[in-house]
């Protein structure tokens, strides 16, 4: 298996300060988010019932959803029933996802159907903790209880409880802060090459 890599080096050095003032968000709000087009499999309503979870025990986190896709306007008129639309941030297609994830406290992933998911790769590079469904190839970038939390699909409940775990608990954060990074090295561009290579080499 080669797995996906990405250009860690994007996530170096990146300050994302400017989104507190162009989104409205107090540098003391939690920040939860998901990094999607949003399309059925993302399950993006499964993160929005656990938003409105969140909310109730830390009413100071904001929930952000970047991407575009079909299903957005469905999804805002779903922050409506939930009375959660004064917490969620649409921020649409972003080209400065690496600045934007560095003001994230947590990364989402609430599919129902993946395949690895670089979004994820992004967030741990990023030193993000994560809390993702267990689906397709993603328990092979999240190690449950070691750089974030796996849970079931389709289970709002769940992702609020461990979103809610790590945001009250700064040690658990930070833990998986640094394994996320550590991780994220064998998901490098360099990486995948160096695979792709070992493969033609052994056909050849």
């Amino acid at each position: 298996v080669v797995h996906s890599g990405v250009d860690l080096s994007r996530f170096e050095n990146v300050c994302g300060h400017y989104f507190y003032d162009e989104l409205k968000i107090d540098k003391n709000d939690n920040v939860v988010g998901v990094v999607a087009s949003l399309a059925p499999h993302k399950d993006l309503k499964n993160f929005l019932q656990a938003a409105a979870i969140i909310k109730i025990k830390l009413p100071n986190t904001k929930f952000l959803i970047v991407g575009e896709g079909k299903l957005k306007s469905d999804l805002m008129q779903f922050t409506d029933k939930f009375k959660i639309s004064d917490s969620v941030i649409f921020t649409g297609f972003r080209t400065d996802v690496p600045q934007l994830l560095s003001i994230f406290d947590v990364f989402v992933l609430s599919s129902y159907l993946e395949g690895l998911c670089t979004s994820v790769i992004d967030a741990m590079a990023s030193g993000i903790s994560i809390v993702a469904t267990n689906v397709g190839g993603v328990g092979e970038l999240v190690s449950d209880g070691v750089n974030g939390f796996l849970v079931p699909p389709r289970n709002p409940e769940a992702i609020a409880e461990k979103v809610i775990k790590i945001l009250t608990d700064r040690n658990l954060q930070q833990k998986f802060s640094q394994n996320c990074k550590i991780k994220a090295k064998n998901f490098s561009k360099e990486k995948m090459v160096e695979g792709t290579e070992k493969v033609y080499s052994e056909l050849s």
